[in-house]
Protein backbone atom coordinates (compact mmCIF):
# COMPACT_ATOMS: atom_id res chain seq x y z
CA UNK A 1 0.00 0.00 0.00
CA UNK A 2 3.43 1.96 0.26
CA UNK A 3 5.19 3.45 -1.64
CA UNK A 4 2.22 4.47 -4.10
CA UNK A 5 2.75 2.95 -7.63
CA UNK A 6 4.75 5.30 -9.81
CA UNK A 7 6.67 7.06 -6.43
CA UNK A 8 9.73 8.80 -6.90
CA UNK A 9 12.19 8.09 -3.97
CA UNK A 10 15.25 9.40 -2.93
CA UNK A 11 18.61 7.67 -3.73
CA UNK A 12 20.71 6.46 -0.10
CA UNK A 13 16.78 7.29 1.68
CA UNK A 14 15.18 4.92 4.17
CA UNK A 15 11.73 3.94 2.59
CA UNK A 16 8.75 2.71 4.75
CA UNK A 17 7.17 -0.04 2.72
CA UNK A 18 3.57 -0.82 4.20
CA UNK A 19 1.12 -3.86 3.02
CA UNK A 20 -2.52 -5.05 3.63
CA UNK A 21 -3.32 -8.47 4.10
CA UNK A 22 -6.59 -10.96 5.16
CA UNK A 23 -6.72 -14.51 5.33
CA UNK A 24 -9.84 -16.12 4.54
CA UNK A 25 -8.79 -19.50 6.01
CA UNK A 26 -6.87 -18.77 9.19
CA UNK A 27 -4.75 -15.48 10.32
CA UNK A 28 -2.03 -13.50 8.37
CA UNK A 29 1.36 -15.09 10.52
CA UNK A 30 3.74 -12.87 8.28
CA UNK A 31 4.21 -10.93 5.58
CA UNK A 32 7.34 -10.35 3.51
CA UNK A 33 8.63 -7.99 1.40
CA UNK A 34 10.54 -8.10 -1.83
CA UNK A 35 12.43 -5.33 -4.03
CA UNK A 36 12.96 -6.82 -7.81
CA UNK A 37 13.18 -10.52 -6.16
CA UNK A 38 14.83 -9.97 -2.81
CA UNK A 39 13.98 -9.74 0.20
CA UNK A 40 14.18 -6.74 2.11
CA UNK A 41 12.34 -7.89 5.70
CA UNK A 42 9.66 -9.63 7.42
CA UNK A 43 6.52 -8.71 9.89
CA UNK A 44 4.78 -10.96 11.56
CA UNK A 45 1.99 -8.22 13.45
CA UNK A 46 -0.05 -5.92 12.03
CA UNK A 47 0.35 -3.25 10.73
CA UNK A 48 2.79 -5.05 8.58
CA UNK A 49 5.70 -2.54 7.66
CA UNK A 50 9.22 -2.73 6.21
CA UNK A 51 12.32 -0.53 5.69
CA UNK A 52 14.18 -0.40 2.38
CA UNK A 53 16.70 1.93 1.64
CA UNK A 54 17.85 1.78 -2.14
CA UNK A 55 21.52 2.33 -2.91
CA UNK A 56 21.38 3.47 -6.62
CA UNK A 57 19.32 5.22 -8.74
CA UNK A 58 16.80 2.93 -10.92
CA UNK A 59 13.21 1.59 -11.47
CA UNK A 60 12.43 -1.26 -8.76
CA UNK A 61 9.33 -3.82 -8.47
CA UNK A 62 8.11 -3.45 -4.83
CA UNK A 63 6.10 -6.82 -3.76
CA UNK A 64 4.71 -8.36 -0.69
CA UNK A 65 4.15 -12.04 0.04
CA UNK A 66 1.21 -13.03 2.69
CA UNK A 67 1.40 -16.21 4.57
CA UNK A 68 -1.03 -17.60 6.93
CA UNK A 69 -1.05 -19.85 10.16
CA UNK A 70 -2.31 -22.99 7.24
CA UNK A 71 0.33 -22.55 4.80
CA UNK A 72 -0.92 -20.84 1.99
CA UNK A 73 0.67 -17.47 1.04
CA UNK A 74 -0.30 -14.86 -2.16
CA UNK A 75 2.19 -12.53 -3.79
CA UNK A 76 0.97 -9.22 -4.31
CA UNK A 77 0.98 -7.42 -7.68
CA UNK A 78 3.97 -5.07 -8.23
CA UNK A 79 4.48 -1.56 -7.62
CA UNK A 80 7.03 -0.27 -9.68
CA UNK A 81 8.89 3.02 -7.85
CA UNK A 82 11.57 5.16 -9.80
CA UNK A 83 14.76 5.82 -7.59
CA UNK A 84 16.27 8.91 -8.62
CA UNK A 85 19.65 10.97 -6.99
CA UNK A 86 17.37 13.99 -7.16
CA UNK A 87 18.19 17.77 -7.72
CA UNK A 88 22.00 18.04 -6.73
CA UNK A 89 22.86 21.03 -4.27
CA UNK A 90 23.45 24.71 -5.05
CA UNK A 91 26.77 26.21 -3.35
CA UNK A 92 28.94 29.37 -3.73
CA UNK A 93 32.55 30.46 -2.18
CA UNK A 94 31.54 33.81 -0.31
CA UNK A 95 34.78 35.18 1.07
CA UNK A 96 37.30 35.68 -0.15
CA UNK A 97 35.54 37.82 -2.84
CA UNK A 98 36.49 37.79 -6.59
CA UNK A 99 40.33 39.27 -6.90
CA UNK A 100 40.79 39.54 -3.35
CA UNK A 101 44.42 40.09 -1.74
CA UNK A 102 45.58 37.01 0.90
CA UNK A 103 48.37 38.02 2.53
CA UNK A 104 50.83 35.12 2.35
CA UNK A 105 51.88 32.76 5.44
CA UNK A 106 48.81 34.16 7.18
CA UNK A 107 46.01 32.34 8.29
CA UNK A 108 42.98 33.37 5.68
CA UNK A 109 39.12 31.73 6.43
CA UNK A 110 37.44 30.42 3.90
CA UNK A 111 33.12 30.85 3.83
CA UNK A 112 30.68 29.35 1.78
CA UNK A 113 26.91 28.74 1.90
CA UNK A 114 25.16 25.74 0.22
CA UNK A 115 21.51 24.55 -0.09
CA UNK A 116 19.90 20.99 -0.55
CA UNK A 117 16.80 20.44 -2.82
CA UNK A 118 17.13 16.82 -1.95
CA UNK A 119 17.81 15.67 1.55
CA UNK A 120 20.01 17.98 3.32
CA UNK A 121 23.90 19.18 2.87
CA UNK A 122 26.25 16.94 4.48
CA UNK A 123 29.15 18.31 4.10
CA UNK A 124 31.34 21.38 2.51
CA UNK A 125 35.09 20.46 0.61
CA UNK A 126 37.05 23.32 0.22
CA UNK A 127 39.66 23.62 -2.51
CA UNK A 128 42.32 26.31 -3.69
CA UNK A 129 43.83 24.98 -7.09
CA UNK A 130 42.49 21.63 -6.67
CA UNK A 131 43.84 20.82 -3.71
CA UNK A 132 41.75 19.81 -0.41
CA UNK A 133 41.83 21.89 2.19
CA UNK A 134 39.39 20.84 4.50
CA UNK A 135 35.65 19.57 5.25
CA UNK A 136 33.01 21.50 6.72
CA UNK A 137 29.94 19.62 7.87
CA UNK A 138 28.31 22.03 9.58
CA UNK A 139 26.77 25.66 8.82
CA UNK A 140 28.92 28.02 8.57
CA UNK A 141 30.75 26.32 6.63
CA UNK A 142 34.40 27.16 6.69
CA UNK A 143 38.02 26.00 5.81
CA UNK A 144 41.16 27.96 6.82
CA UNK A 145 44.24 28.50 4.35
CA UNK A 146 47.55 29.36 4.82
CA UNK A 147 49.21 29.81 1.60
CA UNK A 148 52.87 29.44 1.42
CA UNK A 149 53.91 30.66 -2.01
CA UNK A 150 52.69 33.84 -4.09
CA UNK A 151 50.77 34.16 -7.01
CA UNK A 152 47.01 33.19 -8.15
CA UNK A 153 44.84 31.08 -6.72
CA UNK A 154 41.19 29.08 -7.95
CA UNK A 155 38.94 28.83 -4.33
CA UNK A 156 36.24 26.20 -4.91
CA UNK A 157 33.84 24.46 -2.81
CA UNK A 158 32.29 20.93 -2.98
CA UNK A 159 28.69 20.67 -1.50
CA UNK A 160 27.43 17.03 -1.13
CA UNK A 161 24.02 16.02 0.04
CA UNK A 162 22.43 13.59 2.44
CA UNK A 163 21.60 11.30 -0.89
CA UNK A 164 25.22 11.56 -2.34
CA UNK A 165 24.37 14.54 -5.22
CA UNK A 166 27.49 16.73 -5.48
CA UNK A 167 28.30 20.25 -7.04
CA UNK A 168 31.34 22.61 -6.89
CA UNK A 169 31.21 25.96 -6.63
CA UNK A 170 31.99 28.44 -9.66
CA UNK A 171 35.80 29.53 -8.93
CA UNK A 172 37.05 32.44 -7.20
CA UNK A 173 40.09 33.94 -8.36
CA UNK A 174 42.21 35.70 -5.44
CA UNK A 175 46.23 36.70 -5.48
CA UNK A 176 48.05 35.73 -2.33
CA UNK A 177 50.35 38.70 -2.19
CA UNK A 178 53.73 39.70 0.24
CA UNK A 179 52.15 42.95 2.01
CA UNK A 180 55.66 44.10 2.92
CA UNK A 181 56.74 44.40 -0.90
CA UNK A 182 57.16 47.55 -2.86
CA UNK A 183 54.70 48.09 -5.51
CA UNK A 184 55.85 47.96 -9.10
CA UNK A 185 54.92 50.74 -11.97
CA UNK A 186 54.77 51.01 -15.37
CA UNK A 187 54.47 54.63 -17.69
CA UNK A 188 51.79 53.12 -19.98
CA UNK A 189 50.69 56.16 -22.08
CA UNK A 190 52.71 58.02 -24.44
CA UNK A 191 55.15 55.10 -24.91
CA UNK A 192 58.34 55.07 -25.99
CA UNK A 193 59.52 57.12 -28.73
CA UNK A 194 56.06 59.06 -28.79
CA UNK A 195 56.94 62.74 -30.75
CA UNK A 196 54.80 65.56 -29.03
CA UNK A 197 54.57 68.54 -30.63
CA UNK A 198 55.58 71.85 -28.58
CA UNK A 199 53.28 73.38 -26.08
CA UNK A 200 50.64 70.70 -26.41
CA UNK A 201 49.18 68.74 -23.55
CA UNK A 202 50.16 65.45 -22.52
CA UNK A 203 48.39 63.34 -19.96
CA UNK A 204 50.52 60.79 -19.04
CA UNK A 205 49.14 57.78 -16.95
CA UNK A 206 50.72 54.88 -14.82
CA UNK A 207 49.67 51.33 -14.04
CA UNK A 208 50.80 50.38 -10.54
CA UNK A 209 51.17 46.71 -9.10
CA UNK A 210 51.24 46.62 -5.36
CA UNK A 211 50.91 44.22 -2.39
CA UNK A 212 48.65 46.16 -0.40
CA UNK A 213 46.37 49.04 -1.62
CA UNK A 214 47.98 52.00 -3.61
CA UNK A 215 47.89 54.96 -1.91
CA UNK A 216 49.47 57.52 -4.98
CA UNK A 217 51.42 57.45 -7.87
CA UNK A 218 53.81 60.40 -8.60
CA UNK A 219 55.12 61.12 -12.26
CA UNK A 220 58.12 62.87 -13.04
CA UNK A 221 60.00 64.34 -16.41
CA UNK A 222 63.72 63.77 -16.38
CA UNK A 223 63.44 64.34 -12.73
CA UNK A 224 61.16 66.94 -11.80
CA UNK A 225 57.70 66.10 -10.56
CA UNK A 226 54.59 66.75 -12.92
CA UNK A 227 52.24 65.84 -9.72
CA UNK A 228 50.85 63.15 -8.09
CA UNK A 229 47.34 60.93 -8.14
CA UNK A 230 45.58 59.04 -5.45
CA UNK A 231 42.91 57.55 -7.37
CA UNK A 232 42.84 55.11 -10.38
CA UNK A 233 43.32 55.52 -13.14
CA UNK A 234 46.51 57.18 -12.10
CA UNK A 235 47.36 60.08 -14.34
CA UNK A 236 48.60 63.87 -14.88
CA UNK A 237 48.83 66.47 -17.66
CA UNK A 238 51.98 67.37 -18.58
CA UNK A 239 52.53 70.66 -21.17
CA UNK A 240 56.57 70.32 -21.97
CA UNK A 241 58.29 73.78 -22.19
CA UNK A 242 60.78 72.99 -24.55
CA UNK A 243 62.12 70.68 -27.32
CA UNK A 244 64.24 67.54 -26.00
CA UNK A 245 63.84 63.68 -24.93
CA UNK A 246 62.68 63.03 -22.07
Amino acid sequence: SSPAAGATLAVNTAQALTATAASAAGSISQVEFFVNGGSVGVDLAFPYTGTWTPTSPGTYALRAVARDNLGNQTTSAAISVSVTSGTAPTVSVTAPTASSNVPVNAATTITATASAATGTIASVQFFANGVSLGTDAVFPYTASWTPTALGTYALTALATDTVGNQTTSAAVAVSVIDPAAAPTVNVTSPTAGTTVTGATTVTATATPIGAATIASVQFFANGVSLGTDATSPYSVAWTPATSGSV
